[in-house]
């Protein structure tokens, strides 16, 4: 019998729930442009924050995710780097 972590059970619901999750997201909110809504599933389905971890040194972690989304944000929407 294989056993399942917590982080496996959760995954296993991810897609359904998505599944759900995002049409009442249109309804609530309503539709998004192609751009905003490719974001929000990039940013739902990626799930970045597995790959930014807590040993690496400099910014807390809440901060390094913050910067992921915000590097996939800049890529999305095709936006410049900012001049200094």
């Amino acid at each position: 019998m294989e056993k399942y972590t917590a982080r496996a059970m959760l995954l296993q619901f991810a897609q359904p729930i998505q599944l759900e999750l995002f049409p009442y997201r249109d309804e609530a909110s309503g539709a998004l442009g192609p751009q905003a809504r490719l974001l929000s599933e990039t940013l739902a389905m990626t799930q970045f924050h597995c790959f930014v971890h807590q040993q690496w040194r400099g910014r807390p972690l809440e901060d390094r995710r913050a910067l992921v989304a915000v590097f996939l944000a800049r890529s999305i929407y095709n936006l410049a780097r900012r001049a200094n």
